[in-house]
């Protein structure tokens, strides 16, 4: 019984949320010869160390995919897709967390001549609501007193000694 307490208590001590609690925000241009994506938070903080693949397709099924490689603070480049010119879906997918591929898709005229801004939505597994948060506050404390209690009763009872007589 300890031993189950005890792993409960390690269980929800080290779980972790890997996932986008909030929106980002991806501007996406050409520059030379390259592909630039910026990747910020809505505070406008840099998102660094993203896993983020392009996907570039037109009506008639040509598609063009490759991953962008970090070149700075929330900047991630790759080379320029050599395709026809025309309409195409561009398609932003982040694999930074496992099982989990966000996708911002628009609608552009390739080549990029203006920036377009792509917003990757908060995924399912985001921010704890205010119910799983006060359970995940309460429950070691639940858990330790149950363990306490459980201590107290298993304790031997002490025999009774026997009265002295004294004369």
């Amino acid at each position: 019984m300890m031993r189950l307490l005890i792993t409960l208590m390690l269980l929800l001590a080290s779980s972790r949320a890997d996932a986008h609690a909030v929106a980002v925000d991806m501007d996406a241009f050409v520059e030379g010869k390259q592909l630039v994506v910026l990747m910020n938070g809505t505070g406008g903080q840099p998102i660094n160390g993203a896993k983020l693949e392009y996907i570039l397709e037109n009506a008639s099924g040509e598609r063009v995919t490759a991953f962008l490689a970090q070149a700075a603070d929330g900047e991630y480049r790759v080379a320029t897709p050599s395709v026809s010119g025309g309409a195409y879906t561009l398609t932003l997918r982040d694999t930074t967390f496992p099982g989990e591929a966000l996708e911002a898709r628009q609608e552009v005229t390739y080549p990029l001549v203006n920036p377009v801004r792509l917003v990757l939505p908060p995924s399912t597994t985001g921010a704890p609501s205010i119910p799983i948060l006060v359970i995940l506050t309460i429950a070691p404390i639940v858990l330790s007193l149950i363990v306490v209690v459980f201590i107290l009763i298993s304790r031997p009872k002490p025999k009774p000694q026997p009265l002295e007589d004294t004369p």
